[in-house]
């Protein structure tokens, strides 16, 4: 690959840099939370602050107080990893193996994938594609919401795992999506030294969101292995 002087060896390490200190704030979120014996109210409530902190930092970026903006991301990353709080806990009741097989997963799920794009660079000279590739992506995000928003009412077990999977596939296809657009902005020497937070804050979304998928299948899946036990008993 070759690529300009805002590239590979300058841009690219940075975002991962902060794609790994953000995954780590996450960590420390969750540990926090369980240590300090937070309700699930807290942890729920730091959902709505990390929208509003996003939005701050967003607001900041476009005003280019990049100080701000990457403050504000690293906290959203705190409050991220409070948030999945209550799920942790939740599928820990019925298996303690669920969180680590989860974080194994997309670890490996994300390291695949994102090893794929820069080491063989499918989006090189394939600009459309990725054009492409990126609509499909938000509309198949839209019917995996649609889907969730749907299994409110009917309560579907079937609907339930589809949203799972689309969810799952979805962003993992985002990894894919965002790393490639990392690399062609470094190629074509339009990456802002800058922006590189907010490279980062996305690939962190895609890994978080694959986290908690898999928290969701590996506990309906474990779930229902320990009612069909306890059947049998």
């Amino acid at each position: 690959m070759s690529f300009n002087n805002t590239g590979y060896l300058g841009y690219i390490p940075k975002v991962y840099a902060s794609f790994t200190c953000m995954v780590g704030l996450a960590t420390m979120g969750i540990m926090l939370t369980i240590v300090l014996e937070l309700s699930s109210t807290v942890s729920m409530i730091s959902g709505l602050v990390s929208i509003i902190v996003l939005l701050v930092g967003l607001y900041n970026m476009y005003i280019n107080n990049m100080i701000v903006m990457e403050l504000c991301s690293y906290l959203v990353s705190l409050l991220v990893g409070v948030n999945i709080v209550p799920l942790i806990v939740a599928v820990n009741s019925i298996d303690p193996n669920i969180v680590l097989l989860s974080f194994t997963g997309t670890t490996l799920i994300f390291g695949t994938t994102t090893g794929y794009v820069l080491v063989w660079d499918p989006f090189k000279n394939n600009v459309n594609m990725m054009y492409y590739i990126g609509q499909v992506l938000f509309t198949w995000m839209f019917l995996s919401i649609f889907a969730t928003i749907m299994n409110i009412f009917f309560q579907s077990e079937t609907l339930y795992l589809l949203e799972i999977y689309m969810s799952l596939s979805a962003f993992t296809l985002f990894i894919a999506y965002d790393t490639g657009a990392m690399v062609e902005k470094c190629r074509q020497g339009i990456a802002n030294p800058d922006h590189y937070i907010l490279d980062a804050l996305n690939l962190f979304f895609d890994f978080a969101n694959i986290f908690v998928k898999l928290l969701q299948l590996l506990g309906h899946i474990k779930g229902k292995e320990s009612k069909s036990a306890k059947k049998k008993n």
